[in-house]
């Protein structure tokens, strides 16, 4: 209960910060720690504030909501974090990506919440030409700092493995599958925080008769899934991130959904929404109050940046052919196959498994899906 409380009283701390610092430190409340919150990109020497922040403090949470910025900056915060054995949290709507998300792993106990965004991706530099090229010695660096913490190979390879321009989403199943503790928040928790604290007026209360009346949230995330079909009129739209193309979503009385492709930065607003398909890179949304939650087909693909598209089919000659089985089968069963590369599905069935997944072509009645490179 004290975990669940400590995460409501943040919450409204850091809702109010319209034109905080980039860090701030705020006194403990009612025998809860100090809050240093960190908030935008991290800049070169920023560990040194971090430093003078938290010295002086005994005890703490570190709350972050930034998209990264300077590798070393956010390494040494996060060995800052460990060293005093400080507590990490991400907040709902809150991100905390790339540089960040390492410091966010330093905590000595680790809070999320699910409707927050933890990211990783390899670290990089600039080429002459201003492109975006993995730094192998960047990597080496985050890898030296990330066994330090205690994680393992693969969760390592893990953090290390998407391509600079990419985003690999830690999720609850993904921290699981890595080993990696994490204690994940559910906003829907509030409500019971509410029950036992009057201080917590905003919170959802609990009708006497045994009726619920607590809100559905407005939004429903679905990270690395495409919702196909259903686009209204001019898409895309060009926007900067899936935050924009929700707000645009929000003003449209037409719209129920949206689909964000963050590598292309575009919007895709939904009139309607059927099926979910795995799309490492998409970040979807739909409002549950407006439409039934779509069936996201296969097995959670975190672990396997994978692309889905309907109305494609793969060019070339099969290695396996399958026939009478489902869409998932074929899906779940290609992204377990090493001879797999990518994968086609015909509407009578039948399931081809390539090699090679280069090669696309539009046909209809037809679903596709292939690796992407790591």
């Amino acid at each position: 209960m004290k975990r669940l409380a400590a995460y409501v009283w943040l919450s409204s701390l850091v809702a109010g910060l319209c034109s905080a610092a980039e860090m701030d430190v705020y006194p403990p409340d009612d025998g809860l720690p100090s809050v240093i919150h960190i908030e935008g990109e991290l800049f070169v020497d920023d560990h040194r504030r971090f430093q003078s922040l938290a010295i002086p403090l005994d005890e703490a949470i570190v709350v972050f909501n930034s998209v990264g910025g300077n590798l070393q900056a956010g390494i040494e915060i996060g060995r800052t974090i460990r060293i005093k054995g400080f507590a990490t949290l991400v907040l709902e709507e809150s991100v905390c990506a790339s540089a960040c998300a390492l410091a966010w792993l330093g905590g000595n106990v680790r809070f999320a919440s699910i409707d927050g965004y933890v990211g990783f991706h390899a670290a990089y530099m600039r080429s002459l030409s201003g492109e975006m090229v993995t730094s192998a010695t960047g990597n080496a660096i985050a890898g030296s700092y990330l066994n330090s913490l205690g994680m393992s190979d693969r969760a390592i390879a893990e953090f290390t493995i998407a391509k600079p321009d990419e985003m690999r989403q830690l999720t609850p199943d993904t921290a699981q599958a890595l080993g990696i503790q994490v204690n994940w928040l559910d906003p829907a928790d509030d409500a019971e925080v509410a029950s036992d604290d009057a201080s917590r007026q905003e919170m959802a209360s609990v009708d006497p008769s045994g009726s619920s009346d607590a809100e559905q949230p407005a939004w429903e995330a679905l990270p690395d899934v495409d919702l196909p079909g259903g686009d209204l009129p001019d898409m895309p739209l060009s926007l900067r991130s899936w935050r924009e193309c929700q707000t645009v979503c929000e003003g449209d009385n037409a719209c129920v959904g949206y689909t964000f492709n963050q590598e292309y930065r575009v919007c895709f607003l939904k009139g309607y929404i059927r099926e979910g398909l795995p799309f490492t890179g998409a970040f979807s949304g739909y409002r549950p109050n407006l439409v039934q939650p779509p069936d996201v087909l296969g097995k959670a693909s975190n672990l396997t940046p994978f692309q889905t598209s309907r109305g494609y089919e793969i060019v070339g000659r099969p290695v396996w052919r399958f026939t009478d089985v489902t869409h998932e089968w074929c899906h779940d069963e290609c992204i377990d196959s090493r001879m797999c590369e990518g994968y086609t599905f015909y509407q009578n069935g039948d399931c081809n498994f390539l090699e090679d997944a280069s090669n696309l072509q539009r046909a209809s009645g037809v679903v596709s899906g292939r690796k992407l490179d790591q």
